[in-house]
């Protein structure tokens, strides 16, 4: 009896040390997974936030290779076309707190480069801007002496219509008519001069746009692999280098668009230039 006890007290505390393990290994366990749970979600809450504000930074900077191109387009203030991007510029500096230092380095080369277009373009635009702003002067000059012009000869027709157009009438008409027609002429030879002038300059200038946005996106690409990197997102950097290859064919339709269609020179309005006096002799 006393060794059946024994044996039973025996087995019962060989089973109690077996269940404290097995709850001893179990609560290690536990406690090692729910350490890894907490490990994966600050690692994703990390994650996502490093891609919002990658995001944020990425769009940002594709506003300033946008507006490297768009600094081509005269009819916009230079200011004008930088300020989206310049707006959003101080939110990037939020890269520098969660970006690795590869990264924030890149970074802030990148920006640095963008940056550099802005000053180098924006200096060789200035002349080419004064001649635009001199050739869109003379332009609404002669359309100012054009519409002139042509009210007048108007009022000579309606005067003439109802019977009230003496001959003095009619010299000072004439007069006033030339004055108008030969400042209008004037104005159209000086533009047309000035289109001729603007025409092989902003293509070269356009050309240096686009060539100094493909410099400002091949220094990127280290940039790219780096944020890649961090997010766990694979990159190919030699296709991806490829891709962004500078095309030959956008230089030739660049060629193609200024050799042959001078968008800078607006057609000069129809007006009827003289009329003819009921003696056949030209008056107006």
């Amino acid at each position: 009896m006393q060794e059946t006890l024994k044996a039973a007290l025996l087995g019962a505390f060989v089973a109690l040390i077996g269940v404290s393990a097995t709850n001893r290994a179990n609560q290690k366990n536990l406690r090692a997974q729910l350490e890894h749970d907490r490990l994966s979600r600050a690692k994703e809450h990390a994650l996502g936030l490093r891609k919002e504000i990658y995001l944020n930074v990425a769009e940002t900077l594709a506003e300033g290779l946008r507006a490297v191109i768009a600094l081509n387009d005269l009819s916009k203030n230079s200011i004008e076309i930088i300020q989206p991007y310049s707006s959003k510029a101080a939110s990037m500096a939020r890269i520098h707190v969660i970006a690795q230092e590869r990264t924030a380095i890149l970074f802030a080369e990148f920006a640095g480069k963008i940056d550099q277009c802005f000053i180098d373009l924006r200096l060789a635009r200035q002349p080419i801007e004064q001649i635009y702003a001199d050739m869109r002067y003379r332009e609404r000059q002669r359309n100012e002496h054009g519409t002139s012009r042509n009210q007048m000869f108007e009022l000579f027709k309606q005067e003439r219509l109802a019977g009230q157009v003496s001959n003095e009438r009619i010299e000072i008409l004439k007069e006033m008519f030339e004055r108008e027609r030969e400042l209008e002429d004037r104005y159209e030879a000086e533009r047309a001069e000035l289109a001729k002038k603007l025409l092989p300059l902003h293509h070269a200038f356009t050309q240096r746009c686009f060539e100094e946005r493909d410099r400002a996106v091949r220094t990127a690409l280290p940039l790219l692999a780096s944020v890649r990197s961090e997010l766990e997102l694979p990159i190919d950097e030699t296709l991806y280098a490829q891709v962004l290859k500078p095309s030959e064919d956008r230089k030739k339709n660049l060629e193609r668009l200024f050799g042959l269609h001078d968008s800078t020179t607006p057609s000069k309005p129809n007006s009827t230039d003289s009329v003819e006096s009921e003696g056949g002799q030209r008056s107006v």
